[in-house]
């Protein structure tokens, strides 16, 4: 496995929820906020497709927030989603939502969705058509006009933005009682295959997708809303 992504289906699975609550300030705001770029396509049933869907916290909210929607979570790891699942039998949900170990460009490409999300698993892929090319299976997988929100940490880790940013967010995590320096999930970032915000919206425009938007900002995580074209 690649030293900059954890393994999902180790502990860090257990403690993913308390951890990223930590490193992205307003986590839970993120789906509201993802919620108010849908207002276009939200119909009666809506399909919506969650990329990353371990752990649950998209599914649970928009499945509580819209009792008619379906919704498909795809993740390769079989722990997260586990922990998906039991998240939304509790609230009764899971009739609604249909779960896929694995990968989008799996999914039946005739299928198509409404909407898409794609929240903090952008950072993990190589930019070596890794990236575009799951950008690309999104793409193919939503109606056109479909808007996709898609959320990763960011940036050039030689620039000063950088690393001033990075020096503000160990401090955070210091301030709540974790060394950033002993914490491997911190230090991790920093083995990320990070890109800029400009690369982010070349990778979107290729892939199809136009009326780019940055509506997130916390430190070097960001947040696009994007249309398909």
């Amino acid at each position: 496995m690649n030293n900059s992504q954890p393994d999902f289906n180790s502990d860090f699975a257990l403690h993913y929820d308390s951890f990223i609550r930590l490193a992205v300030p307003a986590y839970d705001q993120l789906f509201s906020m993802a919620d108010s770029f849908f207002y276009q396509p939200k119909k009666t049933s809506s399909n919506l497709l969650v990329v990353g869907a371990g752990g649950g916290a998209e599914l649970l909210y928009f499945s509580q927030l819209y009792p008619s929607w379906f919704l498909t979570g795809v993740d390769p790891a079989e722990q997260m989603l586990k922990i998906a699942l039991h998240k939304i039998q509790q609230a009764g949900t899971e009739q609604r939502v249909k779960l896929h170990q694995g990968f989008v460009h799996e999914l039946p490409a005739d299928n198509k969705f409404d909407m898409a999300t794609c929240i903090l698993v952008f950072q993990f892929l190589p930019d070596d058509n890794a990236k575009l090319n799951l950008l690309k299976s999104v793409a193919e997988r939503l109606e056109h006009g479909a808007p996709f929100i898609l959320v990763s940490i960011y940036g050039d880790k030689d620039s000063t933005e950088f690393n001033k940013n990075f020096t503000a967010w160990k401090e955070r995590f210091r301030s709540n009682g974790v060394n950033p320096e002993e914490s491997e999930d911190v230090q991790r970032i920093l083995k990320m295959p990070l890109i800029s915000e400009e690369r982010i919206k070349e990778l979107l425009d290729e892939a199809g997708f136009c009326n780019i938007v940055k509506f997130y900002s916390a430190y070097q995580v960001g947040g696009w809303a994007a249309e398909l074209k």
